[in-house]
């Protein structure tokens, strides 16, 4: 399961008076992530994210994200962080379609010897649109297999 929370637009001063807040929308879907460690504790993924954007008034619906990322992870007895960046394509209602690039980080429990849970945190970019800091904040809950 992942959530996206974005923040749309930069606020103006003169809107800062008349807005209390950024206009927020809110998205909830499923995540499928298929991974390949090539060498202990580095690793590449394809994540496919599908989603249902929420609170965006005429834009309602849903939409998806594609994105392959390489992955930098320590093991650390059952506790595996990891991080790193993310190359990838974002399109449907209530998004801004187009490249995405950005950071991720989270962590990695093992719960079973080929079985772990995982949380983690992204920021994704629309660098051709967007500036940095009106990108989408994402994050997500896993349960992960090794085979």
């Amino acid at each position: 399961m992942v959530f996206h929370h974005r923040s749309r637009g930069r606020l103006q001063p003169e809107r800062d008076r008349q807005l209390k807040s950024p206009e927020i929308e809110r998205s909830l879907g499923p995540e499928l992530r298929l991974g390949y460690s090539f060498s202990p504790g580095y690793s590449v993924s394809l994540q496919g994210f599908g989603f249902n954007t929420l609170g965006t008034s005429q834009k309602d619906g849903w939409g998806g994200r594609a994105a392959l990322g390489f992955t930098r992870s320590w093991d650390l007895g059952i506790w595996h962080p990891f991080v790193g960046p993310r190359v990838g394509y974002i399109a449907g209602r209530g998004v801004e379609d187009g490249l995405i690039l950005g950071p991720e980080g989270g962590l990695a429990v093992d719960v079973a010897p080929n079985t772990f849970v995982y949380a983690r945190i992204a920021y994704d970019t629309l660098p051709t649109r967007n500036e940095i800091n009106q990108g989408i904040i994402n994050g997500g809950l896993g349960l992960g297999v090794q085979f």
